[in-house]
């Protein structure tokens, strides 16, 4: 099980809600408030079969017990998707000591959200404003490094990163082959139809109504076009999480970087 400490703001900033119970307050997020607890949805889906009787009951996480206050109906976006529990309190950091916290240590990660009509270069520099004075206000911390910086990407960027090129050309060219299977698959349909102009005359000449030879004649690109469009189907389930696992430890080489 995977889990992570947010704000009480943190699930109302991207904008998600619960399919059971409620998300954080911020009196549960004060100082020595009860510990409370989030579920993802996979998880919810996986330990309590998607049942809302998952409210109010107890988790135990590293040794402390936890009250379930909600259920997510969907899967966060990369980075968080792997995050089974969620809980309050980004104060309470195990293997760290509040002096070592107070003095700078440098374990957050900040989400926003802009409004409609901001513009990233905008906001980064109010950003690096912030930045800058509280280096001036903190020089003795370990994160008020003059040279450093804070610098604000988008989710959708975080995600694919360094693999939006590749997946660009990647859908290119897949796209490429597709539209060439289809042109000879078509090819072969209306060679398929030349040489049974024949038989159609035959079926006309006893007495087949058009509508009868035109379901004569599609049927077959009908059977193709539904076996394409299944095996597309399942081929994209499978897809979905070979790029989930791609984004995700490309997102955990980007971290560690930063």
């Amino acid at each position: 099980m995977s889990g992570g400490r947010v704000s009480a703001g943190f699930f109302n900033v991207l904008g998600v809600d619960v399919a059971a119970g409620r998300t954080f307050t911020s009196a549960e997020d004060a100082p020595g408030a009860a510990s409370v607890a989030v579920v993802g949805r996979r998880y919810w889906l996986r330990r309590f079969n998607g049942l809302p009787s998952v409210v109010g009951t107890s988790l135990t996480l590293n040794g402390a017990p936890y009250t379930v206050v909600g259920a997510l109906g969907i899967d966060l976006p990369p980075p968080f998707d792997e995050v089974d529990v969620w809980t309050t309190h980004v104060e309470e950091l195990g293997g760290f000591t509040r002096a070592q916290i107070d003095a700078g240590l440098g374990y957050l990660s900040a989400v926003a959200r802009l409004s409609p009509d901001a513009r990233l270069e905008s906001v980064q520099s109010q950003v690096d404003i912030v930045a800058r004075d509280y280096a001036r206000a903190n020089p003795t911390n370990t994160d008020a490094d003059p040279d450093a910086s804070l610098r604000l990407v988008p989710i959708r960027e975080r995600t694919v990163g360094d693999v939006r090129t590749p997946l660009l050309l990647l859908t290119g060219a897949v796209g490429l082959v597709l539209l060439i299977a289809c042109a000879n698959v078509a090819n072969l349909l209306l060679a398929r139809a030349g040489a049974r102009a024949h038989e159609a005359a035959v079926r006309a000449a006893l007495g087949a109504r058009r509508r009868d030879l035109t379901w004569w004649l599609c049927r077959e690109s009908f059977v193709l076009a539904l076996a394409g469009g299944l095996g597309g189907v399942v081929l994209a389930f499978w897809s979905v999480d070979l790029a989930r696992c791609g984004a995700a430890a490309a997102a955990s080489r980007r971290a560690d970087r930063d």
